[in-house]
């Protein structure tokens, strides 16, 4: 009987292992749905997938390694969605201190959460103080990212990229406003380079080993000839 309810008990521990192995399947199936949506800018479906993925959660959460980071993957992916799609002000906390307010252990998040603030704090600038303003809160922002643990060059190249910016702007070089928001997440498209006049261009053609041989020696000139 002790081994019927032995095995019995087993098998129960196995089979809730294998649910929940394939939950997380599913789960991490959905995030890289999510990914792929959202590189292409199909920006409904990578919605729906970050719904789906919500719901296997309280499974990714208990499984090692995997559930450390996947509260944190769904909130900062739902964030650059709406970051993407120019929503900046549904991606700030209510807080002060928006950046402040995410916890550290979300470096992605807090990113993103810089670069909305940064957005909504330039679109609100009026005039040279309240922009000079904005800049120095988006810098403060993004050294808040920069003082965690963990580096992050996005970060660290919009903190150098602000304090250039705002000097720039202070010294009269740029324009009150707010910054020119690109096509999509991956710039504005490129074109092809005007074509130009290559007459102007004198191509070299290296000489090969007889041809050196012929005009002598290097740094060693020939000489001219004395005429008369």
């Amino acid at each position: 009987m002790k081994n019927i309810i032995g095995f019995l008990v087993g098998a129960m521990i196995l089979g809730a292992a294998g649910v929940a192995a394939l939950m997380v399947g599913r789960f991490e199936r959905e995030m890289a749905d999510v990914q792929q949506y959202a590189s292409t800018e199909q920006y409904d479906a990578a919605r729906a997938s970050l719904t789906t993925a919500g719901q296997y959660l309280p499974y990714a959460k208990w499984a090692p390694r995997v559930g450390a980071r996947a509260e944190n993957e769904v909130r900062s992916r739902q964030a650059s969605l709406e970051y993407w799609q120019r929503n900046y002000e549904a991606v700030l906390p209510r807080e002060n201190d928006p950046v402040g307010a995410v916890d550290a252990s979300n470096l992605e998040l807090q990113t993103i959460v810089a670069d909305a603030a940064y957005r909504v704090g330039r679109a609100a600038a009026r005039d040279k103080q309240t922009t000079v303003q904005a800049f120095d809160e988006a810098i403060g922002a993004f050294q808040t990212v920069l003082k965690n643990d963990t580096w992050n060059a996005d970060a660290a190249f919009n903190y150098e990229f602000l304090i250039r910016e705002r000097d720039a702007f202070s010294k009269g070089q740029r324009k009150a406003g707010s910054p020119p928001e690109a096509a999509g997440q991956f710039g504005n498209s490129g074109q092809p380079a005007q074509s130009g006049n290559t007459k102007k261009f004198e191509i070299y053609v290296p000489l090969n080993g007889n041809e050196r041989t012929k005009t002598g020696e290097a740094g060693k000139g020939t000489g001219n000839a004395r005429k008369g």
